[in-house]
């Protein structure tokens, strides 16, 4: 009978040990799983952080565009004023010379 215990006592240590060594395997692949998602973790961190630069940048020159089309649009607007100011001043006075000719005459 203490022959049977110990052979089953065995079998059982034996199941034992065999579950704590799977345990073991199963823990260290998650291990490496979890290193391996970390680094992809960071890999995506850095990817978004230069995308982030980009789009900065990005902003950054089309607002400095932006700002010398305004700068532009103004200029031209404002030559655009100047010559119609003189062309009306140029047909006021020539309206005034036509009304003095008949006056005149």
């Amino acid at each position: 009978m203490a022959i049977q215990i110990e052979s089953d006592l065995k079998e059982i240590l034996l199941k034992m040990d065999n579950k704590l060594d799977n345990l073991q395997t199963d823990i260290t692949e998650m291990k490496i799983s979890i290193a391996e998602i970390k680094k992809d973790n960071q890999r995506l961190e850095d990817k978004i952080d230069n995308t982030d630069k980009k789009i900065e940048a990005t902003a950054k020159s089309l607002e400095d565009k932006i700002d010398n089309t305004d700068k532009k649009i103004d200029a031209t607007a404002k030559s655009l004023e100047n010559k119609i100011d003189a062309i009306d001043k140029n047909l006021t006075d020539n309206i005034q010379n036509l009304a003095k000719r008949v006056d005149n005459s």
